[in-house]
């Protein structure tokens, strides 16, 4: 038996009823359809966002057989086996056996532990969302242990290892995707969450609440390592490719990676395609994505190329 989102997500909030578990399904659900389309399994993106969407499906009522309980409760139901062994595998070697083989898999053990680290940076910050967040932040972060001990290290290197990138590569790759979306991504692992119910009080230092100093303006130079952009992404370009996001998933009523991911908005400042031949070069478009935004966004590109040129010229 096949399901829709949809589905997948009523069948969740038929075992969870806390919040903390709903938002960190949808949160790892997003991520992993942002993997799918960015490493060339566009046609499953769904079916990835549903693995994320469910791989905790039994942790609220039945932490203690967490990875197995999932496994009767699915099987109980007919649910794909391909669906069944991939929200399991994300518990290898802490809870089952059963090792992560597809690419799919390997993201999944990757990426769960991963948003709750970058979850936890972000509240430390006054704004508390990863919108303002730096990826230095949170590759700082994740060389103190003691900071969110509750999210494994380990776990998250080996998730790298596995897919044979390195630290920084996963860590760039996910603080991408999250930041700057329509919905700010604060989540709990399993970890912490046995943490927090275990725990009556702990204490959590939070910057005063003052304005930062101004930082001088700086060029951001992609790193073609973990984003295969074509060159040196230009960030000015980029504010007003991400304005022009905003406003068109105003319009559409959706999130806003839904009209373009930051990485592929990053790869679209830095090529800055005149016609649609070089528009269909970009990272992450193809001809629907073309048909629908294309019109808009090469305009905005041709506008900021014209005064960007005849500034210059002054």
């Amino acid at each position: 038996m096949e399901l829709t989102y949809a589905q997948a997500y009523e069948l969740l909030k038929e075992y969870n009823e806390g919040d903390f578990h709903l938002k960190h399904g949808r949160i790892v659900g997003d991520v992993m359809r942002w993997y799918a389309e960015k490493l060339g399994y566009g046609d499953e993106a769904d079916f990835w966002a549903i693995v994320g969407l469910l791989h905790d499906l039994d942790f609220e009522q039945f932490p203690e057989q967490h990875c197995i309980k999932s496994q009767e409760l699915m099987r109980q139901r007919g649910l794909d086996e391909r669906l069944i062994r991939a929200t399991a595998s994300h518990g290898y070697g802490h809870h089952v056996d059963i090792r992560p083989e597809h690419e799919m898999e390997k993201v999944l053990f990757a990426v769960d532990e991963l948003t709750g680290l970058i979850g936890a940076v972000a509240l430390m910050r006054p704004s508390k969302s990863v919108d303002d967040l730096e990826v230095k932040s949170v590759k700082k972060k994740f060389k103190d242990k003691r900071f969110a001990a509750g999210c494994s290290r380990e776990i998250i290197q080996q998730g790298a290892d596995m897919l044979g990138w390195d630290l920084d590569t996963l860590i760039e790759r996910g603080w991408l995707q999250m930041q700057g979306e329509r919905y700010p991504v604060v989540a709990f692992t399993e970890q912490s969450m046995r943490f927090l119910r275990e725990v009556k009080s702990f204490l959590l230092k939070v910057p005063k609440d003052k304005a930062p100093a101004p930082k001088p303006e700086r060029k951001k130079k992609a790193r073609s390592s973990s984003t295969e952009f074509a060159g040196e992404m230009d960030q000015r370009l980029f504010e007003e490719l991400r304005k022009l996001r905003a406003e068109i998933a105003h319009e559409e009523d959706v999130p806003a990676y839904v009209v373009f991911s930051n990485a592929t908005l990053a790869d679209m400042s830095a090529r800055k395609p005149s016609d649609t031949d070089e528009f269909l070069q970009v990272s992450g478009v193809g001809k629907a994505k073309l048909e629908r935004y294309g019109d808009r966004f090469l305009e905005a590109i041709a506008d900021y190329a014209a005064l960007h040129d005849s500034g210059a010229a002054d």
